[in-house]
């Protein structure tokens, strides 16, 4: 449960038809680790709700690629404060 006015966030359960993407607001989120992610990939959607879309499109562009790093389970990971 979270309350989107203070950013606070409470444990709890159950299911949610949310899908996190460009453009989404993040009310309470201070870092994200995650693994480079392919093309399209909804993991991918994910990263660049948190970083934006252009952004992440140009670290891919001026670094991931040329750089030959690593992408999914045993790639390289990113950390974005």
């Amino acid at each position: 449960m979270a309350d989107p006015r203070s950013g606070r966030v409470w444990p709890g359960s159950g299911w949610t038809d949310l899908i996190l993407g460009p453009g989404h607001r993040f009310t309470a989120c201070d870092g994200f680790i995650t693994n480079l992610h392919m093309p399209q990939s909804s993991e991918l959607r994910l990263t660049s709700a948190v970083a934006g879309r252009e952004l992440l499109l140009n670290l891919y562009q001026d670094i991931v690629v040329p750089e030959r790093y690593l992408f999914n389970e045993f790639g390289d990971s990113m950390l974005i404060v």
